[in-house]
């Protein structure tokens, strides 16, 4: 007989599932990331797994939602711990979050992100999960932003910035973290950019 789990505990394992497949992101990448591995580690057997998630599209696409969501709170740390928010400690923020951490495109290349948005369900592509109401609401406080902001143009900044920062392949390690702060200021110069 199946295993019932009330609400705690599915919401318990779902979070492990969630994590253990960013541990398993970290450690194999997206295409040797095991489910069964993953189900294993959260103490379910793997067709329980998709009792919570109908492929491995989809739970790749939540534990892609939970790395947006340590990132976003990354921000909102920044802006609730700065009682001044001027350029340069935008820029400075920018910098450290891109060149110190990882971010979403650390964890999935191009065409890894392609195979998620075409098999979930809702056809998403990553700049529109949330990302410009986020930047909206993000940026709405700060006094002295660009009257002219675009939140589009800042959410597509942010993206080029992440995927410069995690691209390997692109990138010159002799270089990066000096290309990184002029992206960062230049993303900063446009924020608070004077009318």
């Amino acid at each position: 007989m199946p295993k019932i789990f009330n609400e705690n505990d599915k919401n318990l394992i779902r979070e492990n599932l969630i994590k253990f497949g960013l541990e398993a992101l970290e450690s194999n990448g997206y295409k040797a990331a095991s489910i069964e591995k993953v189900a294993n580690q959260a103490g379910i057997a793997k067709g329980t797994f998709y009792n919570f998630f109908q492929s491995k599209e989809q739970f790749f696409y939540e534990v892609m939602l939970s790395i947006r969501d340590k990132n976003r709170n990354d921000f909102y740390e920044f802006l609730s711990t700065n009682s001044k928010i001027d350029k340069e400690s935008m820029k400075k923020f920018l910098f450290e979050r891109y060149a110190k951490k990882k971010n979403i495109y650390h964890y999935f290349t191009s065409d890894e992100f392609n195979i998620i948005f075409r098999k979930t369900t809702d056809r998403l592509s990553l700049t529109n999960i949330d990302s410009i109401n986020f930047s909206d609401k993000l940026l709405a406080d700060i006094p002295n932003v660009n009257p002219r902001l675009n939140n589009e143009v800042v959410v597509n900044m942010i993206n080029i910035i992440g995927r410069f920062a995690a691209d390997k392949d692109l990138v010159s390690v002799e270089s990066r973290e000096e290309t990184i702060e002029i992206l960062a200021n230049a993303l900063a110069c446009y924020i608070f950019e004077e009318a």
